[in-house]
């Protein structure tokens, strides 16, 4: 409860539902996709590394959105 004007937020807890949402929905497709580009182009393990070690960041913006729906 806010303190300054009383109002109660507990009846909008979202909970984990939204972040494993979003995790699987993007890991979904970062792992399709590099997927396809090892079949595809075969490259080496580093350059494996560069392309998909950012994925993690692509969380931030969507389960922000997602956690206001």
């Amino acid at each position: 409860m806010r303190e300054g004007c009383g109002l109660d937020y507990s009846f909008a807890d979202a909970g984990d539902g939204p972040a494993i949402f979003v995790i699987l929905l993007s890991g979904f497709i970062v792992v399709g996709a590099a997927l396809i580009v090892e079949v595809k182009y075969q490259p080496p393990f580093w350059l494996h590394a560069v392309l998909w070690f950012p994925h993690p960041a692509g969380h931030a913006g969507p389960l922000r959105m997602i956690k206001g729906l």
